[in-house]
C-alpha cells in the first residue's frame, strides 16, 4: 500500500486506479513511520475508496493492541462483506494470550473464504458461540499461529468440521505464559 501512495503522487491519472484493485494488503509496518493511529485511518480512507465488486485478496499486518480491536472487526467486516476468498490477520504483540485479538463470529459464517491465515487470535471456544454456525464450507486452507489454552481445542475442532474441503492445514500452537497443551477426548480424532 506504502507504493500504492507514492504512485497515486506521481499522477493524477493513476491516483485512483488502485480503488479497482481486489487485493488490498495493508502493512503495519508503515505505522512504524507514520504511528499506528495514523496508519489505521490510512486503511479507513483506503476501504471508503475501494470500489472493487469482489474482494480476492485482503492482508492486515499489524503490531496489535486491544485499543484497536474496533477497528480491525470493521476491517474484516469489510473484506467479508465483500465476499473475501482469502483473508491473512497477521497481528504481532509480545504479551499474553488476554490481550489477543478476538476474532468476530461472522468470519465463522463467511461462505466465500477459500484460505485463511491468523497469527495471534484468539480462536473462539465452542461454549461462546452456541447457535452460531461455523459454515467455513469453501475454505480450502487454514493457517493458524496461535496461543492456545484448553478451550480452544473444541473451536478449532469446530472449525475443522465445519471445513470439509480442507486441503491444507497447519497449526502452530504456542501456549501462553508457559502452560500446556491439553485436548478433551471430544477432541482427539481430529488431533491423534
Amino acid at each position: 500500500m506504502k507504493d500504492v501512495v507514492k504512485t497515486s503522487a506521481l499522477s493524477k491519472q493513476w491516483r485512483y486506479l488502485w480503488t479497482s484493485f481486489s487485493t488490498l494488503s495493508f502493512n503495519g509496518d508503515y505505522a512504524m513511520e507514520v504511528g499506528t493511529r495514523k496508519f489505521i485511518t490510512f486503511v479507513y480512507k483506503a476501504l471508503i475508496l475501494c470500489k472493487s465488486p469482489k474482494m480476492e485478496k485482503f492482508v492486515l499486518i499489524l503490531k496489535y493492541s486491544p485499543c484497536f480491536a474496533f477497528d480491525l472487526n470493521i476491517f474484516i467486516s469489510f473484506a467479508i462483506q465483500n465476499n473475501v476468498e482469502d483473508l491473512e490477520l497477521l497481528l504481532d504483540f509480545r504479551r499474553s494470550k488476554i490481550e489477543c485479538y478476538r476474532l468476530p463470529q461472522y468470519i465463522y459464517c463467511s461462505s466465500s473464504l477459500k484460505k485463511l491465515k491468523l497469527n495471534c487470535c484468539d480462536v473462539l471456544s465452542i461454549l461462546e458461540v452456541k447457535g452460531v454456525p461455523f459454515q467455513l464450507s469453501s475454505c480450502k486452507s487454514l493457517a493458524l499461529n496461535t496461543y492456545v489454552n484448553r478451550w480452544d481445542s473444541p473451536a478449532i475442532a469446530s472449525l475443522l468440521r465445519s471445513s470439509p474441503n480442507l486441503e491444507t492445514l497447519v497449526i502452530n500452537m504456542t501456549p501462553p505464559c508457559g502452560e500446556g497443551v491439553s485436548f478433551p477426548e471430544s477432541a482427539s480424532h481430529f488431533f491423534p
